[in-house]
């Protein structure tokens, strides 16, 4: 286990969980120490990236929101830490109504979950390109991937906490893309499924993104018209 970035004292650690893991890094908090000393930690979600954890702690201790901890390691903390962090001891933290708060997941977050839940997998993707099968409950091939190139063209709203996103955020972001406007269309798609998955899952309270209206595009390749005249 390897720490990569440490930040001031009980603020939390993007820890790097080793090989061979989806999402290899952890945003890790001290939560207290136990009767001998011993540090006891908990790590609020583990993330693809050092920089996603990161960006996870800093919006936790912005807004920060209830933890779900075991009571047997709950009962273990003897020292707190000057400030405490709001833990509410459980029976099983898999099983509890809302084990997971999402209100302060970024942008990508939202999208990620959305895409693992949502998005078909190779093997229904394959099926439904060979036997014109498409998966149940979930976007076919070619919506996914329309999802996906706006999601590329989305690149400066994924560290934005997702459920601070207005309508005029999205607008302006668009505005100010310079996409055509056929990748201006799949944006406005995608944001609206974002905000229909967001809203099913209590990160959001409104869609705000239903109320997005396509801007009319200046063409990145303006025409011109040439007048030639005799000599």
């Amino acid at each position: 286990m390897k720490i990569i970035k440490k930040r001031k004292n009980y603020s939390g650690s993007a820890v790097y969980l080793g090989k061979g893991r989806n999402n290899p890094y952890a945003a890790r908090i001290t939560i207290g120490k136990d009767i001998n000393g011993r540090i006891l930690y908990y790590d609020i979600g583990t993330f693809e990236t050092e920089l996603d954890a990161l960006v996870c702690l800093e919006n936790y201790h912005k807004k920060p929101y209830p933890l779900k901890i075991k009571k047997e390691k709950y009962n273990r903390i003897v020292f707190f830490p000057r400030t405490p962090y709001p833990l509410v001891p459980v029976d099983s933290v898999k099983y509890s109504i809302h084990s997971k708060d999402k209100r302060n997941y970024t942008f990508k977050q939202v999208f990620e979950e959305m895409k693992t839940v949502l998005f078909p997998t190779k093997e229904e993707i394959k099926r439904e390109l060979e036997e014109h099968i498409k998966p149940v409950d979930k976007y076919a091939y070619h919506n996914s991937r329309s999802m996906l190139t706006a999601y590329n063209n989305s690149s400066e709203l994924y560290d934005k906490i997702y459920r601070e996103l207005k309508t005029s955020d999205f607008q302006l972001f668009i505005k100010n893309s310079g996409k055509t406007p056929s990748a201006v269309k799949q944006m406005v798609q995608l944001y609206k499924n974002m905000d229909k998955y967001a809203f099913q899952e209590d990160i959001i309270d409104k869609n705000y993104a239903q109320y997005i209206t396509r801007t009319k595009m200046r063409n990145s390749f303006e025409k011109f018209i040439f007048i030639f005249t005799s000599i």
